[in-house]
């Protein structure tokens, strides 16, 4: 059965998504003014597939995925684990064990990652780096550690997650309507993607509540959709899509990913905010 890295949740909440309009530059000059105001937070999805196509190699998918984003003085960790049970037409079964760890620093030039993915108790997927940008809005290199040494040119425009949501959520407020991008994660050992996001009319959130802290849930959610293509394939349809409502403190109430051959819905089980650090009025 196909390996499975299930690479977009790395992208849910803090979806890398970045501005490279042609005032590219000149907005990432004042990238430090009107920071949105991101949330530290805990917060655990259940995930059921919903409309499979009949070509596909499965039949049903459900599961549940974690995450964690902290702030520190330095920067964010934002960690995640994805547990998921496909099953195929033969009524087989595979089980999916998907962990993922990175720390980015609070200038979004310096990123650290960390990938284990094991099927069925095997290990399929064991990987760790580093990547620099030169400065936002410019190229770098990410380099691969394990399982061996590789290096990848990162090009001009590419963020990291936690810059790259916080470009969406201007976006958002803003009022545009379409975001390109390029974004590199560090989820896979492939090329960066370059992501086109659309971005609907706002509406109040009512998703998620008696879930956890609602006054993470409150105010505008904004409907977006993501479609990822990977750089290195140069093809014209997308790798995968994402659907998402998302608010400006950088939540999503409710997800749906778009394999193509299935979807995969994401439904708010349980959110709770995390302390902040106190080194300072700046965060």
């Amino acid at each position: 059965m196909k390996s499975f890295s299930i690479k977009i949740f790395n992208q849910i909440a803090f979806s890398t998504l970045i501005t490279l309009s042609a005032a590219a530059p000149a907005g990432f000059a004042g990238a430090t003014d009107n920071v949105p105001d991101m949330t530290p937070h805990r917060v655990i999805y259940s995930l059921t597939s919903d409309k499979v196509r009949s070509d596909s190699p499965f039949v049903a998918a459900e599961g549940d995925f974690i995450m964690e984003i902290a702030e520190s003085c330095e920067g964010w960790t934002l960690s995640q684990r994805i547990r998921l049970v496909f099953s195929d037409k033969m009524d087989g079964r595979v089980q999916t064990d998907y962990r993922f760890a990175s720390f980015e620093s609070r200038d979004g030039l310096s990123y650290d990652f960390s990938v284990k993915n094991t099927h069925e108790d095997e290990v399929v997927e064991d990987f760790s780096g580093t990547a620099k940008l030169a400065a936002l809005g410019k190229g770098g290199t990410a380099r691969f550690r394990r399982p061996v040494v590789k290096d990848m040119a990162l090009p001009a425009g590419t963020l990291f997650p936690i810059q790259y949501n916080l470009a969406l959520v201007r976006s958002m407020a803003a009022g545009n309507k379409i975001m390109p991008g390029i974004t590199f994660d560090g989820g896979s050992a492939e090329a960066p993607y370059e992501v086109n996001a659309i971005i609907g009319l706002p509406s109040e959130n009512n998703t998620g509540q008696g879930k956890g802290d609602a006054n993470l849930l409150k105010g505008k959610a904004w409907p977006v959709r993501i479609a990822y293509f990977n750089l290195s394939e140069k093809k014209a349809e997308p790798s995968f899509e994402l659907d998402m409502h998302m608010l400006q403190n950088g939540i999503s109430p409710s997800l749906v990913l778009d394999y193509g051959y299935m979807r995969v819905g994401g439904t708010l089980e349980k959110i709770e905010a995390l302390p902040r650090p106190t080194c300072g009025t700046q965060r």
